[in-house]
């Protein structure tokens, strides 16, 4: 009896359940639909980036991008819409939408959705959007992936790929819809790349007739905005973010310091907002804002998934740890290991030297190829003999003249360096006679200590002050096939072990310039570069690729070279198998 006296003091009469209705046909179901937002005027960036996602997923389909606008007096959006990347428009105004209330919004959506049947539909994932989006899914039977960080279509199906954080964040899901028709997604602002605005391009403008709205009552009223006083670190060139690391509060004093050396603005990790020592509006993550600075500083956070999503699209990334084995440091470019107060003081004082805080900051972004990559594949190519790649290499290295009609880099300018003054040193190395050998310049993401009597081999090229490796360093001049791996085997078994290239774990940045300039299959670049001794044929082309010198030659050094992960079919051949 106590269901029917739990139902009868309910809001509702009954409750019923169904099950939701797969689609009959996906033949009718085409095009790549956006739900625009907007406010004042003006349009919201994950419009823009939204935009910028359907595009190429259209393209493989053969479709066409709609952006849908719902509003009242915004006929002059539409233009903008197109040049951000829509074929048309869909209009739809009427004085209910002029604030974007989310049971009005919702029932034009999905008459029109009803109506013209498009295939996929994006939103983003703001507070409006959310709202919408989870009841138009709701009530169309729609499938619908939540907070993407990846989109793209299966060009044979129409299947869209929406691609996710799942089980609290440990691993990326690729989520299909195969019955459902919408194919719905979300994705926070930030996370996606808006087009270069095209002025010239034109399309049509088709208004929807929603004037049946009149006739239902929406009890929901907007009485009043209030906008949000928090900063907005969106739209920043450099980003110093703190996280539990810092200690507490006082400590972001020091990080707002550095933060203004370098002409940017201070961010923080979802713990540190959580405990109220930064305003929430500076958190970066996934369930804060997304950013893409040409410069993130993370100061004192550990790497968990959630914070990464935020920030992986940045230019370059500095990571700032006493823990070796953080997280942070396997998306980091440069990694510091060690007290943070160190080596911020030593950033400052840099900074503040070269007097950043007016630089122009031309670091690219990942999506194009920087210079200092392209010089460093010249580099390989010429001494290894083959067409250049995109291999990382020493940051101010000048962007090469392409030499065919090749497609030139987006950005042809070099990163600029801050050294540190007072970071650790690299890992130290003695000589035959048990002396420490001179350092080699280089950025340390990990310390280990080596063995006794590991001989320093001759610095790479690359280094300040080294001299290239000389015809008696290098085993000589291999005339076969290099992808013929038994002839490369039969070359390198001739050749002296003491001739043949090894990597030092502790100065390895995980770059893949090696893997990229080795003419042979012998470097392997995994969590970290090694070497497949057996197919070695120690031309030096890995050794002047190497942007760290932590490409060594000799005999390896298990104790320091990181060895192999199980499983591996070099496991326990060279080095030690990891834990």
């Amino acid at each position: 009896m106590a269901v029917p006296q739990l139902m009868r003091a309910s809001r509702y009469d009954a409750v019923t359940f169904r099950a939701c209705r797969p689609a009959d046909s996906f033949a009718d179901w085409k095009g790549v639909w956006v739900i625009v937002e907007h406010r004042d005027g003006k349009l919201a960036d994950v419009t823009r980036e939204l935009l910028g996602a359907a595009r190429p997923m259209a393209e493989k389909l053969g479709h066409k991008v709609t952006a849908v606008l719902l509003g009242h007096k915004c006929a002059e959006l539409p233009p903008h819409l197109l040049a951000a990347g829509a074929d048309e428009v869909i209009l739809a105004e009427h004085p209910l939408l002029a604030t974007p209330l989310a049971r009005p919004s919702t029932d034009v959506i999905n008459q029109l959705i009803e109506q013209r049947k498009p295939n996929i539909v994006l939103i983003g994932a703001t507070h409006t959007g959310r709202d919408i989006s989870s009841r138009v899914a709701a009530t169309l039977d729609a499938g619908m992936t939540a907070d993407c960080t990846e989109l793209d279509v299966d060009p044979i199906n129409g299947e869209l790929l929406a691609r996710r954080p799942a089980f609290g964040g440990k691993m990326l899901a690729t989520i299909r819809c195969d019955r459902h028709r919408p194919q719905m997604a979300t994705a926070r602002p930030g996370i996606f790349k808006p087009l270069e605005a095209d002025a010239a391009r034109k399309g049509p403008v088709q208004r929807a007739d929603v004037t049946w709205l009149s006739q239902r009552t929406y009890a929901a009223q907007v009485v009043d905005y209030v906008v949000d006083q928090g900063f907005d670190i969106t739209k920043e060139t450099v980003l110093v973010a703190g996280g539990l690391g810092i200690g507490g509060p006082e400590g972001f004093a020091k990080l707002e310091e550095l933060a203004q050396a370098l002409g940017g603005q201070v961010a923080c990790s979802r713990p540190v907002a959580d405990k109220g020592w930064m305003e929430r509006s500076r958190q970066v993550g996934q369930t804060g804002v997304s950013v893409r600075p040409k410069l993130y500083v993370a100061v004192g956070i550990s790497g968990a998934i959630q914070h990464i999503e935020g920030m992986k699209e940045s230019g370059t990334i500095i990571a700032i740890n006493s823990d070796p084995n953080a997280a942070i440091f396997q998306y980091a470019d440069i990694g510091l290991v060690g007290d943070w107060k160190g080596h911020v003081d030593a950033l400052i004082a840099e900074a503040k030297k070269r007097k950043l805080a007016q630089a122009k900051w031309m670091v690219p972004v990942r999506d194009t190829l920087d210079a200092d990559r392209q010089a460093a594949a010249e580099r390989a190519a010429k001494a290894a003999g083959k067409s250049p790649a995109a291999t990382p290499a020493q940051p101010g290295a000048a962007a090469p003249t392409p030499a065919k009609p090749q497609q030139a880099p987006a950005v042809a300018v070099a990163k600029p360096t801050v050294a540190v003054q007072a970071a650790p040193a690299p890992t130290p190395t003695t000589d035959a006679t048990g002396r420490a050998a001179a350092p080699v310049a280089t950025t340390v993401k990990e310390q280990h200590a080596p063995a006794a009597g590991n001989k320093a081999p001759t610095p790479p090229a690359t280094q300040p002050g080294a001299q290239a490796p000389s015809p008696a360093d290098v085993g000589g001049k291999f005339t076969g096939n290099p992808k013929d791996a038994g002839a490369v085997k039969a070359f390198a078994a001739k050749l002296p072990e003491a001739k043949k290239a090894w990597v030092l774990a502790a100065d390895c940045i995980v770059c893949n310039g090696c893997q990229a300039a080795c003419p042979t299959d012998a470097a392997i670049v995994t969590d970290m570069a090694r070497v497949d001794r057996d197919l070695c044929i120690s031309d030096g082309a890995c050794v002047d690729a190497c942007p760290t010198g932590a490409i060594r030659l000799g005999v390896e050094v298990p104790a320091t070279s990181g060895g192999w992960p199980k499983g591996s079919r070099l496991a326990g051949k060279f080095g030690v198998p990891e834990p």
